[in-house]
This record gives structure tokens, C-alpha cells and sequence, in this order.
């Protein structure tokens, strides 16, 4: 009758002595965020970017209430409304944008880039929690 060994096989001495180098983390190439949604939320949000760059790249401006709408109903027929909402909701959660409505006196923008209204402070607590709460799971994390 055989027995099971739990013992771990040994490991050649060249195997241990070198482990496989990962490169630096600022070393790796930049992953677009967009990569990891579903292909037709995706499309929806690359549209929406390049329909209205002032609102949606770099730096991030909170956009003026009432901007979704003006987004869905200039949606073209080949993407679905559904996917438009899904990607407003992962494009507004970006924590580049969430640290634009937490700043103190900030402004709200239309979607070509002029200023509307300021952001409530009630948006802007909401904002500033969610970056907290943000910065405590990462921290809880890494242990």
C-alpha cells in the first residue's frame, strides 16, 4: 500500500536562487481602464469620450446635472442606451473624477467644457467619503 506525502519536491538550487524578475510598477505599460468592461459598454464609453473630450479626459471636470440626458438622447442608434448608462456609471466612479467633486469650491461643467453651477456640498462630502473609503480598503489590502 502506497502512501501520500504532503512533502513539497525540491527545488533546484539555479530554480531558487533566481526568482522571475517583475518589472517596476511604474515600469509596466499603462492599462486603459476601459479594457476591463464589457465590449458594448465599452463602446459606449469610448463614444461618449470622443463626443465630448472636454468633459471626459484629462483633467477630469465634474460635468452639470442633467448631462446624462443630453447624452442619452444624442446617442446613436448603434449603441444601447443600457450600455450608455453603464458606462456614465463606471466613467463617474474614475477616481480621477470623484477627487474633481470632493475639491473644495469646485465647479461643474457642461459637456463642452463651460462652467455651470458649483458642486453641492452635499456632492462634494458624498465624493470626499467615497475617496476615504477608498484609501481604507486599499490600506486594508496591503495588509
Amino acid at each position: 500500500m502506497a502512501t501520500l506525502s504532503l512533502k513539497k519536491p525540491p527545488v533546484a538550487e539555479s530554480a531558487a536562487a533566481s526568482p522571475v524578475a517583475q518589472p517596476a510598477r511604474e515600469d509596466r505599460p499603462k492599462r486603459n481602464p476601459l479594457d476591463r468592461l464589457p465590449p458594448e459598454v465599452r463602446k459606449a464609453a469610448e463614444w461618449i469620450k470622443e463626443t465630448w473630450p472636454n468633459a471626459f479626459d484629462s483633467p477630469r471636470l465634474p460635468i452639470a446635472i442633467g448631462s446624462g440626458d443630453i447624452i442619452l438622447s444624442a446617442k446613436p442608434d448603434h449603441i444601447d442606451a443600457r450600455a450608455v448608462g453603464r458606462a456614465m456609471n463606471f466613467l463617474m466612479r474614475d477616481p480621477e473624477y470623484v477627487e474633481a467633486l470632493a475639491t473644495d469650491g469646485a465647479m461643474r461643467f457642461d459637456l463642452y467644457g463651460v462652467k455651470a453651477d458649483p458642486v453641492s456640498e452635499a456632492d462634494r462630502q458624498s465624493a470626499a467619503m467615497d475617496l476615504h473609503s477608498r484609501a481604507l480598503r486599499a490600506a486594508a489590502k496591503k495588509g
